[in-house]
């Protein structure tokens, strides 16, 4: 009877150090996935950003999306200007293209022929540009 009972205490202890080792497990488990997740939002904070820049001013005259990139802009990150706006007015798109004092400028096209045609336009005012490939095809 007395070994009986030594055996049932023994088991007893075994199951709590099990669910008191299983729950320590679990919570340096949680803690571990909290720091990747946050790892991960940090590595995301450091990827470059594309911005979408534009041509429009505010009513005295500024490019407000143009400064605000310049307020924010690492010198990785990136602002678009559309072939919409290159097409529109020249002058102006460059005008707003040398407001840009951060990040690289990137000219975007739709087609081979534009990019082609209109390239010497923005040559030496733009870092890159920026296509889609499935229409230059057309």
């Amino acid at each position: 009877m007395k070994n009986q009972f030594i055996i049932i205490i023994r088991t007893i202890a075994l199951i709590f150090a099990c669910t008191v080792f299983w729950n320590i497990f679990c919570i340096i488990k949680i803690a571990y996935a909290v720091d990747q997740s946050l790892s991960r939002s940090n590595q995301l904070a450091s990827l470059p950003i594309g911005f979408l820049g534009g041509t429009r001013t505010d009513s005295q005259g500024r490019y407000a999306l143009i400064e605000y990139f310049n307020q924010i802009a690492r010198d990785d990150d990136m602002i678009y200007f559309t072939e919409a706006s290159l097409l529109q007015d020249k002058q102006k798109h460059l005008e707003a293209i040398a407001q840009v004092k951060k990040g690289k400028i990137i000219q975007a096209f739709s087609s081979l022929q534009t990019a082609k045609r209109e390239i010497d336009s923005v040559k030496g005012a733009i870092d890159g540009i920026s296509y889609d490939l499935e229409l230059w095809q057309k």
